[in-house]
C-alpha cells in the first residue's frame, strides 16, 4: 500500500515537471524578442520584433512616422508604418525560405495583411497558375516583375513576383491597399 502511494507521488512529481518544462519551452519561442536599434540621432532604441524562436534577420531603424526593415542577407530594404507590426519567419515550408508579415496593431486582423515571401522559384512559378487572375508587368526599384491581381475567398488581393539571386520574392498585399502602396514606394534592392 505504502509502495503505490510513493509511485502515485512519483508519477505527479513527474507529469508536473514535464507541463512545467513544456511551458517554459513554448514560453521562450513565442515571446517576442527585444532589439537595440541606433536611430538617426543616436539614440538606442528598443523596437519589439516576432522573431518564432529565431535570430533576427533584418535589422529595423525607428522613423518618425515609418520604420525602416534592412535584411542584407537577402539584399532588400522598405519602410512600413511605425505602429505596423513586423514578423519575421512567421511560417515555414520547403520553399519559403525566408518570409516576413506586416500588420496593423490594432483593426481587421487577417492572416498575412503584407507578405514579403523568398521563395523558391519554382514555387512563385506555380502557385498563380490555377488562380483567375489579372497579370500585368511591373517595376519596382528598376527590376522588372509581374504582378498578379485575384480574389481570395472574396478578398481582393495582389501579388508581385520579382526576381532575387537564386531564389524570387512574392510581395502580396490582402485589403491594406493604402499601406501596401506606401510599402511598395519605399521598397529597395540593396546594390
Amino acid at each position: 500500500m505504502k509502495k503505490n502511494i510513493i509511485t502515485i507521488y512519483v508519477i505527479i512529481f513527474i507529469v508536473l515537471l514535464t507541463v512545467v518544462g513544456a511551458s517554459l519551452f513554448v514560453f521562450s519561442t513565442i515571446k517576442p524578442k527585444q532589439k537595440i536599434i541606433n536611430s538617426n540621432n543616436g539614440e538606442q532604441k528598443t523596437q519589439i520584433v516576432e522573431t518564432k524562436g529565431t535570430k533576427l534577420r533584418g535589422v529595423i531603424i525607428e522613423g518618425t512616422e515609418f520604420n525602416t526593415y534592412r535584411n542584407e542577407e537577402f539584399g532588400f530594404e522598405f519602410k512600413f508604418l511605425r505602429d505596423w507590426k513586423l514578423e519575421e519567419n512567421s511560417f515555414g515550408s520547403y520553399y519559403s525560405k525566408f518570409n516576413i508579415v506586416l500588420s496593423p496593431s490594432t483593426g481587421q486582423k487577417v492572416l498575412f495583411p503584407i507578405l514579403i515571401n523568398v521563395v523558391l522559384p519554382e514555387f512563385a512559378d506555380r502557385s498563380f497558375n490555377s488562380v483567375e487572375k489579372i497579370t500585368s508587368e511591373i517595376i519596382v526599384d528598376g527590376i522588372s516583375g509581374i504582378k498578379h491581381e485575384y480574389e481570395f475567398e472574396g478578398f481582393s488581393e495582389t501579388a508581385i513576383i520579382l526576381p532575387l539571386g537564386e531564389y524570387k520574392i512574392i510581395l502580396g498585399i490582402n485589403i491594406y491597399e493604402n499601406g501596401y502602396n506606401d510599402f511598395l514606394k519605399t521598397f529597395k534592392f540593396l546594390k
